[in-house]
């Protein structure tokens, strides 16, 4: 079993912010080990916490996470990522981007498989219309419900060019307050904003490298650079 943990982006010689650390955890679940030599890897949004899942369909490990470069971000950019090995990691597409990152967030995403498409809820940071702004980026006022639909049909590369295409309105927040009725139009693409819900939560989970486990994989280290580790 393998235990995939966020890393700080403030150790110089790692030279980037989207690296994670691999656990090794003993079968019997009682010991844990890690090679400082070999052990980081490069996985987009590393710095930030995320969940791993198994999708039996495309034998591949996805995530959703912060993906911090090109452009660079902090918690302002949310990527779909995938993984043979839980090693090599590939990022296929912007989910949800602002070029703001003082005052915009889709932070610690928890998600679902639901048939084609991944449902997921995040810590959110936006502003109620252009007067109202939240505190910042880390101390979300939102907490937000999305769908993507046919997730599987991305299966390319991502160009490390961000386009327009990728940005969130400022004018269409106060329009899409979700109540008990969320539908299935909810659907994000890169175009699209997030649906509202008032509250605040996080999510941790462990990820096992037995390619048939659907166990999500979180990180609990709680040293982070981009604000604190919370």
């Amino acid at each position: 079993m393998l235990n995939i943990l966020r890393v700080s982006s403030a150790i110089p010689s790692l030279g980037t912010v989207d690296t994670a650390a691999v656990m090794h955890v003993s079968d019997d679940g009682t010991t844990t080990s890690f090679d400082p030599d070999n052990d980081f890897i490069d996985l987009p949004g590393g710095g930030v916490k995320f969940v791993i899942r198994y999708d039996e369909e495309t034998e591949l490990y996805w995530t959703l996470s912060n993906y911090q470069r090109h452009p660079y971000a902090m918690r302002n950019k949310l990527a779909l990522c995938s993984s043979p090995d839980l090693l090599q990691w590939t990022v296929h597409e912007t989910v949800l981007y602002h070029w703001d990152f003082v005052f915009h967030a889709w932070q610690y995403v928890d998600w679902r498989i639901d048939d084609d498409d991944i449902v997921f809820v995040s810590r959110t940071a936006h502003p109620m219309g252009h007067e109202v702004l939240p505190h910042g980026y880390h101390d979300a006022n939102f907490f937000t419900f999305h769908r993507i639909e046919h997730f599987r049909d991305v299966l390319t590369p991502l160009d490390d060019d961000t386009t327009d295409d990728d940005i969130v309105d400022d004018d269409a927040i106060d329009d899409d307050t979700i109540d008990d009725d969320t539908s299935d139009d909810d659907t994000i693409d890169d175009d699209t904003d997030d649906d509202i819900i008032d509250d605040d939560d996080e999510f941790d989970d462990d990820t096992d490298d037995d390619a048939a486990d659907d166990d999500a994989t979180d990180d609990d280290d709680d040293n982070n650079d981009d604000g604190c580790g919370c």
